[in-house]
């Protein structure tokens, strides 16, 4: 039986080795357990949204490659809500950044020599860091900030001056959800949702070195990303998995213990660090053998 994973570079192992991947590590768990053995399939691509997760879905579809297929999870990342999926960017002539327009064929060559040049040089990507920082509008109010409040979370949490265009975004992106449900329901699999936690979700305190060095006010937000979440889930019966919790109550056991671990890479307040993802393997594990999709033999 297969676990189909359709996600963005959280899924793609961004920053850790394949073993560290929180996949790897479930389905070593599932393997080496006594329960039912499982293999993981990971559509998976940095940048990816829930519209280019949809697509891999729909291509692997078409292309008769569901066989086997028990269980769909798509991994949600809080900057999924989004008018630029990689699609969009591949047609668009242009591209709204957070400085102006920029064209698309210079937009590409740049973002193409950046991941192959820059992200690749630690010094680089440090220097790459603290220029954002300098750039970024990093105080005043939300309207005056404006994409700079919440950054890339900016339309998951509705930022109030973006509040309109968010309300339409999360509407496809229920839409997206119904039509990706659809299918896995017309295949026999199980769809569900897994929250990728983000830094804000894990470190209440503010322990990580850097925390938040982008000053990203989160009370311009007017939507509450997991209650909407949740009500899309029990309009279509999914089953949502949100380990922030058991992540969480993890970080500040090692912080009581004087042991602090990073749970996040330096000033990166999305991709998680190698120990994050064996919490969440921990968590996948106990959530699909309590749910029935793995079972014990």
């Amino acid at each position: 039986p297969k676990l189909l994973i359709l996600g963005d570079s959280i899924s793609d192992g961004y920053g850790s080795s394949y073993e560290d991947i929180y996949w790897n590590k479930f389905q070593r768990m599932v393997n080496i357990s006594k329960v039912d053995s499982i293999q993981v399939v990971a559509l998976t691509r940095y940048g990816n949204n829930l519209s280019d997760s949809k697509d891999n879905l729909e291509r692997y579809y078409h292309n008769d490659k569901l066989s086997n297929v028990e269980t769909i999870m798509y991994q949600f990342n809080y900057n999924d809500i989004s008018p630029y999926g990689r699609k969009e960017l591949r047609n668009r002539e242009t591209y709204q950044g957070d400085f102006g327009i920029t064209t698309k064929a210079i937009y590409l060559q740049v973002a193409n020599w950046r991941n192959e040049h820059l992200n690749k040089s630690v010094f680089l990507r440090v220097v790459q860091h603290y220029t954002g920082v300098f750039l970024r509008n990093r105080y005043g109010t939300c309207a005056e900030r404006k994409l700079d409040a919440l950054g890339a979370y900016t339309w998951t949490f509705g930022s109030e001056p973006f509040k309109s265009q968010s309300e339409i975004l999360w509407e496809e992106f229920e839409e997206d959800i119904r039509e990706m449900k659809q299918l896995s329901d017309g295949i026999g699999a199980k769809f569900v949702i897994f929250i990728s936690p983000i830094l804000y979700d894990i470190d209440k305190i503010k322990y990580h070195p850097h925390y938040n060095s982008y000053k990203m006010d989160f009370t311009c937000s007017t939507i509450q990303p997991k209650n909407r979440l949740k009500s899309i889930a029990d309009q279509l019966d999914i089953d949502i998995i949100d380990p922030a919790d058991y992540v969480r109550r993890h970080f500040e056991e090692r912080i009581k213990e004087k042991n602090f671990t990073p749970f996040f890479f330096p000033s990166d307040d999305n991709h998680f660090t190698p120990i994050t993802a064996g919490y969440i393997a921990e968590y996948l594990f106990s959530f699909y053998l309590n749910s029935g999709l793995i079972s014990d033999n």
